[in-house]
């Protein structure tokens, strides 16, 4: 069977020159000495509440402890990151200012919109992955299936009836539901929102019935059942990390049939600071 990938990777970025200036600068090794010489600001492309935001909350700390210096987060949310994203490629180019990648940032948004106000190839450099969340399909309880061969031949039963959410358009949550499309020759209505924050809250809510997204971000509401158990759900993984993610929420993970050969994850990454960064 041949498998989709959804692989999106949130990474700590730098503007290009900063890491370039050791390189062509006589004058960047008497300014590398000085780093950091001011707070260092983390610009988090989307809402508080994700796992994009959460992530550099836990690691702003370390690099306090790290570098001595204040880490501040900059929340700036709008176009599937692009506005982050230009805010970040137009600062002074000194490691001051860290970005949190998505890959909408760097892969999606040059597909989705004809100007972006940033170029993904040559306004930054990337720094080092961090961690890994598959992606999971969960749904409202009020939602008569119980596993993923169910959705499917639900949504088959009732074309574009069906809704399901995401945190915006080009994200992973976006993309792995139209690959669920796709794979399965489904038809359901996307519903995206700014950001996972709000989406959460109509999942909850049952607004919207169904939603691909992170692990971390939907197994609290798996826990507290406010949506079905993503156990049954679940789009595959077949990643080393399975087993003990299964152990967290108390039930196995097995690959659920009819998904089509799907793998949909989320690799988190940032990396300590390279020459000056």
């Amino acid at each position: 069977m041949t498998k989709n990938y959804i692989t999106s990777a949130l990474t700590l970025a730098v503007p290009l020159f900063a890491a370039l200036a050791p390189l062509t600068s006589t004058s960047a090794v008497a300014q590398q000495a000085n780093f950091p010489s001011r707070p260092i600001t983390i610009v988090v492309p989307f809402p508080p509440g994700g796992t994009s935001d959460i992530l550099p909350r836990l690691i702003a700390p370390i690099l306090t402890r790290a570098l001595g210096a204040q880490v501040i987060i900059d929340n700036r949310p709008g176009a599937s990151g692009a506005i982050g994203a230009s805010i970040v490629s137009k600062s002074k180019p000194d490691g001051h200012t860290l970005l949190v990648v998505t890959p909408p940032i760097l892969a999606v948004n040059q597909w989705l919109y004809k100007e972006l106000p940033y170029s993904p190839e040559k306004d930054f450099i990337a720094i080092t992955n961090a961690a890994v969340s598959p992606n999971i399909i969960a749904v409202h309880p009020s939602l008569p299936v119980k596993s993923l061969k169910e959705l499917i031949a639900l949504a088959k039963s009732q074309p574009d009836q069906l809704s399901y959410a995401s945190g915006g358009n080009g994200t992973t949550h976006h993309l792995c539901g139209e690959l669920l499309k796709i794979s399965a020759g489904i038809k359901m209505q996307h519903i995206p929102y700014k950001g996972v924050a709000p989406a959460h809250q109509d999942l909850r809510s049952g607004r919207v019935p169904i939603m691909c997204d992170n692990f971390s971000n939907l197994i609290a509401l798996v826990r507290s059942g406010h949506a079905r158990d993503a156990r049954d759900c679940r789009v595959g993984c077949a990643h080393d990390g399975d087993e003990r993610r299964a152990r967290a929420h108390r039930s196995a993970l097995p690959r659920p049939a009819g998904s089509g050969g799907i793998d949909a994850d989320t690799y988190r990454a940032r990396r300590q600071r390279d020459e000056r960064c």
